[in-house]
């Protein structure tokens, strides 16, 4: 059965171009992909179309519509050509011969499957090998990365790498666009468990993430970036709204400013409070369905 591969690009040029030569050495030839090019300048959509792969569809955006949006589109084009199973997969992203073979085998009746991901540049570092949430000081999500950690049903699974059956899609809905980048996984891994969906880790295959390739692109730059953070917190704070409640958002809030005013000082306690603030007041969306 066909695989279609959704990937959201932004600035991805030297990404993409990773992922394709993966691709391009699968065992596995009864995939597509589906690249959503996010307003980016650098010419990774162009790459993707000078290959004259007929298995490949893209979108090209004026601007950056976000990672929820783009891979909205990205699923919409997938299940629109008859897909049934998609995966999410970022760009910065690489992978064996027999990563996609080996996942269509491994994906069996699951709705949701997160194989396991590799830090890319370590010999044995792990990324991603299942996820939890935290609910104690301050509401969070982890990735496990004990390497030894064996398949079995997980909290959460980051969008780097997340295959999706049409029948999910069509049960709890497409990602929430509320948030621009960031937490949409989280998102995502809430809803499935309030709809009783199980996600299902799978320690083979796996792949290597680079990580940050997209995000530099952003403002101030990088994935540790002052961009990245602002954003990362200011969609942090609309998920504790939409799941927790205003109070509890405000209280979360409240509490990590002054933690960082402690550690940081007061300009990077500033820059979390204003980023913070503007995720207490951003909309809350309604979740899009396959066909709105």
């Amino acid at each position: 059965m066909t695989l279609a591969l959704v990937t959201v690009l932004y600035r991805s040029e030297a990404a993409v171009q990773s992922l394709w030569a993966s691709l391009q050495a699968q065992a596995y030839t009864d995939w597509r992909l589906i690249a959503v090019d996010n307003g980016g300048s650098d010419g990774a959509g162009a790459f993707l179309a000078a290959q004259g792969d007929g298995r490949v569809s893209l979108q090209m955006n004026v601007q950056n519509e976000g990672f929820a949006r783009g891979a909205n589109a990205g699923l919409r084009l997938a299940v629109g050509a008859g897909a049934e199973r998609c995966v999410l997969i970022n760009p910065d992203v690489r992978f064996g011969t027999e990563f996609l073979g080996e996942l269509d085998a491994a994906w069996a009746d699951q709705d949701v499957v997160a194989p396991r991901v590799m830090q890319d540049g370590t010999a044995d570092g792990v990324w991603y090998a299942g996820g939890t949430f935290e609910r104690e000081w301050a509401f969070t999500n982890m990735h496990q990365t004990d390497l030894a950690s064996p398949s079995r049903d997980v909290e959460f699974a980051s969008g780097c790498c997340l295959g999706l059956t049409r029948a999910v899609l069509d049960r709890v809905g497409l990602l929430d666009e509320s948030f621009f980048v960031y937490w949409e996984d989280a998102d995502f891994c809430m809803r499935l468990a309030a709809a009783g969906v199980p996600i299902s880790y799978v320690r083979e295959p796996c792949l290597w993430h680079e990580g940050g390739a997209s995000s530099g692109g952003l403002p101030g730059g990088g994935e540790h970036g002052a961009g990245a953070n602002r954003m990362y917190y200011e969609a942090y704070t609309v998920f504790l709204r939409k799941h927790f409640g205003l109070g509890y958002a405000v209280k979360t809030m409240a509490r990590l400013v002054a933690k960082e005013l402690e550690r940081h000082g007061r300009e990077r306690a500033a820059h979390l409070g204003l980023a913070m603030a503007k995720g207490l007041a951003a909309p809350i969306r309604a979740v899009p369905r396959l066909n709105s």
